[in-house]
Parts: C-alpha cells; structure tokens; sequence
C-alpha cells in the first residue's frame, strides 16, 4: 500500500460534512501532522505526518460551492465542477478515487436518495464499492471491517458518500465518529509502514 492517501467527498449535509469534519478534526493539532499546506490550485489540504505520511483532503463540489443548505464553507477543501449539478459533482468524487465507501445510518430503512446515484457511477467507472450500515455493529466493528477493505483492495485514495442530514438525521454525527475511528487505525498504519529501518 502506497503510503500518500487521499479523502475525498462532496461537501453537502450529513455524511460529506460529517467526514470533512472528522477529517479537519483529525489533523487538528494533532502532534504526529509536522504541515499543513492549502495547495490552492488543486483546492486540496495537504497533511504531512512524522516519517512522511501525506494526507490529502480534498474533493468534487458545484459550481459556486452549491449546497442544499446554502453556499459550503469555504473551510472545506472543495473543487468546483465547471457546472451547479450535483450529479456530475457526485460522478466525478467518484471518477476520481480508486473507491467509495457509503455510509448508510440504518440498515432497517436505508435512506439512499441521491446516494442510488454515486452507487451507478462506481459500477459505470468499475470503481470498488462499500456499503457500511452504522446501526450494525459497533463504530470500532464498523471502522475495523472498512480498514480491512482498504487494506485487501490497497486503496490510497477514498472517496466517501451518503445521505444528506435533512434526509438522514443523525447521520452527521454517526459519520464523524466513524470516520474519526477509521483515520486512527490509518494513520498508525501508514506510520508503522513508514517507520525508519534501525
């Protein structure tokens, strides 16, 4: 597995905030992230680690950061589509990743709205493709089964999708702490690969 990993999403309500949240939060005064850089022509953040772990945050977002909700916060490190369409947003996250993870709240009621669409556009661009239900298992049970998928199809760039909070409340939250336990089980991998050689 290549050490460098890209995040990447959309920038709308409920599971895109949620993981640009957990991902911002993450990096966050965080004592093992020795720069942070905002590489403006690329519309990414650029996480350096101790040993040379890079991060990078970024994603696909409308023409005029267009959310739902209203214009997306400008702390978000979003690119924009050269049209206001959330479809060709959602393709292009999608295009643009070795692999999507969904993250659906409730296996129960899957709540999968504009979701139908990103899970086509993986099979379109024969993407790898995840569904994880966070009321199934545990967050760690949960975070663990999607590390071991990124580990097996060796995925260095991931691109996250689901519902929107208005659709799908809660699902911010849910997100945010599955994703903040995710990135610790990466991030002691990625240093432990990269560990000097005594």
């Amino acid at each position: 597995m290549k050490t460098d990993f890209t995040l990447r999403s959309g920038g709308q309500t409920g599971v895109d905030r949620g993981m640009f949240d957990a991902a911002l939060n993450h990096v966050e005064n965080n004592p093992k992230v020795i720069s942070k850089e905002y590489e403006e022509e690329n519309s990414l953040l650029s996480v350096k680690f101790i040993n040379g772990v890079v991060w990078k945050i970024t994603g696909w977002c409308p023409k005029g950061r267009k959310a739902k909700d209203d214009k997306i916060d400008p702390k978000y490190p979003l690119q924009e589509t050269p049209t206001s369409e959330y479809k060709e947003r959602t393709e292009w996250n999608v295009r643009d990743a070795d692999a999507t993870l969904i993250l659906l709240l409730s296996s129960a009621k899957p709540e999968l709205d504009g979701t139908s669409f990103t899970i086509e556009m993986a099979k379109k661009h024969e993407k790898e493709l995840k569904l994880i239900y966070l009321d199934t298992n545990t967050r760690e049970k949960n975070a663990k089964e999607a590390f071991g998928w990124i580990i097996k199809k060796q995925i260095k760039s991931l691109n996250i999708g689901g519902p929107q909070e208005n659709n799908c409340p809660g699902v911010y939250g849910a997100t945010f702490e599955f994703v903040s336990c995710l990135l610790k089980k990466l991030e002691e991998l990625l240093l432990l690969i990269n560990k000097p050689k005594l």
